[in-house]
C-alpha cells in the first residue's frame, strides 16, 4: 500500500474515533465514551510503534543517515507512551493516583526523551548542512520558550492545585520542558524543509507532539481522565504514525 493511502487511512481513522466520542458525549453516554478513549488509546499507540519498528528498525539501529534516526526515536518514544497507557490501565485499580501518575510520567519522560534527541539532532545536523541559523541563536529559540512554559506549569501547579502532589510537580516540570523543546524543534524543521519532500513528515509530526502538548498541559488542572482529552491521546499518536510513514516514502 502506498504512503499516501496509508496516510489517508489514519487520517480517516482519527477523524471517525473523533467523531464517535464526540457523537457519545452530545448523548451524553459519557461511560461509553470512556470506554473508547481506553481501548483507542492504547490501540493507537501499539499500531503506531509496531509501524515505526516495522518501517526503521528493520532497517539498523546504528546509520548515517540522520533523518533514519530521528524516525527510530520517534518510533522508540511511541513505544514508551504505549508502555505508559498500558501501565495506566493496568495499575490504576491497585495505586493511589499521585503514585500511578508518577510512574506513568516518568516512563512517558523516557519517550520525550528520545524524541528530544532525535529532534534536536536532526535540527543541529541540518543546521550545520545548510548554515541557516548560528548556534547560540538555535538554542535561544529552544530553551527559551521551554523555560518559560516549565516555569509557568510549576507556578501553575504548586500555586492554583493543591490537589496535585508534590511528587507529581518533580515529573510534570520536565515533561512540559520537553514537549515544549519538541515541538518548537518541530516547528522550526517544518519551517527549514517548507519548499521541500520533508515538510509534510514534519507538519504532521508537530501537530502529533502539539497534541501531546496540550494533552499534558490540561492533565496538570485535573482533566486527564475526561474522554476527550484522553481522545487527544490517540489523535496524537495517529499523526505521528502518519509522519512516520510519510517520511518512510521519501
Amino acid at each position: 500500500m502506498r504512503g499516501k493511502s496509508v496516510t489517508a487511512w489514519l487520517f480517516a481513522a482519527g477523524a471517525a474515533i473523533l467523531l464517535v466520542v464526540l457523537l457519545l458525549e452530545i448523548l451524553q453516554l459519557h461511560s461509553l465514551a470512556v470506554i473508547a478513549v481506553s481501548v483507542t488509546t492504547p490501540a493507537s499507540a501499539l499500531l503506531m510503534s509496531a509501524v515505526g519498528l516495522m518501517l526503521y528498525a528493520r532497517r539498523g539501529l546504528v546509520r548515517e543517515d540522520h533523518l533514519h534516526i530521528l524516525n527510530l526515536s520517534i518510533s522508540g518514544g511511541l513505544v514508551t507512551f504505549l508502555i505508559s497507557e498500558l501501565t495506566a490501565a493496568a495499575m490504576s485499580p491497585l495505586i493511589s493516583k499521585e503514585i500511578l501518575y508518577f510512574i506513568v510520567d516518568l516512563i512517558q519522560l523516557v519517550g520525550i526523551l528520545l524524541w528530544a534527541v532525535g529532534t534536536v539532532g536532526y535540527l543541529m545536523t541540518s543546521r550545520e548542512v545548510l548554515g541557516y541559523l548560528n548556534p547560540r541563536t538555535m538554542w535561544g529559540i529552544l530553551v527559551l520558550p521551554s523555560a518559560a512554559y516549565s516555569l509557568l506549569v510549576l507556578l501553575t501547579i504548586s500555586g492554583q492545585s493543591p490537589a496535585i502532589g508534590p511528587v507529581e510537580i518533580v515529573t510534570k516540570t520536565p515533561i512540559a520542558f520537553g514537549l515544549t523543546l519538541v515541538v518548537v524543534t518541530m516547528a522550526l524543521l517544518a519551517l527549514v524543509f517548507r519548499n521541500g519532500r520533508l515538510f509534510a513528515p514534519m507538519v504532521l509530526g508537530l501537530a502529533g507532539i502539539l497534541i501531546a502538548l496540550v494533552r499534558s498541559a490540561l492533565s496538570v488542572f485535573g482533566f486527564f481522565g475526561e474522554p476527550l482529552v484522553g481522545l487527544m491521546g490517540t489523535e496524537s499518536y495517529l499523526f505521528l504514525g502518519a509522519s512516520l510513514v510519510a517520511a518512510s516514502r521519501l
